[in-house]
């Protein structure tokens, strides 16, 4: 059974660096894990940063699967967007 990791980004967040941070100490260690970003506190994201979180999670740590948990259409929008120019759409999940 894969582990299971939830995160929560802060309420503003706007650059690659941010994203990067935000999964800095583990990145090593997500293979084959569900990531859960929690978004229910995230009120403004850019697309860089969610095309960030894309890249750092599904493409470079090769998770299982990346949740994104009560998002705003706009944040969802640019996560199913760079999930799908990164061909790991499969593998993004959104729950509002």
């Amino acid at each position: 059974m894969p582990a299971t990791l939830e995160m929560r980004p802060p309420q503003l967040v706007g650059s690659r660096q941010q994203a990067r941070s935000l999964f800095e100490e583990l990145i090593h260690n997500l293979h084959d894990s569900i990531v859960i970003l929690n978004c229910s506190r995230l009120e403004v994201a850019t697309p860089s940063f969610m095309d960030e979180v894309i890249r750092v999670v599904l493409v470079e740590s090769l998770a299982s699967k990346l949740v994104l948990e009560s998002p705003t259409r706009r944040i969802a929008d640019y996560a199913e967007r760079s999930a799908t120019l990164r061909e790991v759409s499969d593998r993004l999940s959104i729950r509002s």
